[in-house]
């Protein structure tokens, strides 16, 4: 992976609303990101693998420069704190990884056929209904003139969500928390009891544009 994309994706503020990681030690931390390098040239993506093969602790700590003992120990406060998973083979991989590849991989494959079907589609349909308007504005066959609707359309609710981040919503939180609950949750699957119910449940406070972003239906 690292030949064709030689720098890793990274977003400083992810890494420091990640709650697992925030729980961890500062060691602990070091550690996954120097796994995150190795994963990064790794294939499949995303896992902690060399030459297709799971790396060993023995053969971690030299790639790290821990010790075997202490590497073994941050291992375990790194899974504890669900920071990584594995897959059924028991190989660490990093969700947020191989979900960004997976995105970029069908981005790069829809480029290569015209764009997302999906937004072609909408664009023709947008173009078609253009149309339409425009021939009943000249047929005077419109009820409304467009030039006089109210353009000052008021935020939405939390469940609409549009407005402003900083905007304070359900449970005296802004959009910005939010954002940052919904990819901890996403990332660590942590979701604090004042936050009330959890993503998809019934009476999720979250406004629902931000967990339609953030999240996936696997991600729950």
């Amino acid at each position: 992976m690292s030949a064709e994309q030689p720098w890793l994706k990274f977003f400083p503020t992810d890494w420091r609303a990640d709650q697992g990681l925030r729980v961890v030690s500062l060691a602990a931390r070091g550690l996954w990101i120097e796994c995150m390098c190795i994963m990064h040239e790794a294939d499949p993506y995303g896992h902690l693998v060399v030459n297709g093969r799971p790396v060993t602790d023995t053969q971690l700590a030299l790639l790290t420069g821990a010790s075997p003992d202490q590497l073994a120990g941050l291992l375990t406060e790194l899974e504890l704190a669900g920071v990584f998973s594995r897959n059924s083979k028991g190989v660490v991989y990093s969700r947020r990884m191989t979900r960004d590849h997976k995105k970029s991989q069908t981005a790069r494959k829809n480029g290569k056929t015209g764009g997302n079907p999906n937004l072609c589609s909408e664009k023709e349909n947008s173009a078609s209904d253009k149309g339409q308007v425009k021939r009943r504005v000249k047929g005077r066959d419109n009820t409304q003139r467009p030039e006089a609707r109210n353009q000052n359309i008021p935020p939405k609710s939390p469940q609409g969500g549009t407005g402003n981040d900083d905007v304070i919503f359900a449970h005296g939180k802004s959009r910005s928390t939010w954002r940052l609950l919904l990819i901890g949750y996403r990332d660590n699957r942590l979701w604090p009891i004042t936050a009330g119910p959890q993503p998809f449940e019934p009476g999720c406070y979250a406004p629902a544009d931000l967990v339609g972003e953030i999240l996936e239906p696997e991600d729950v």
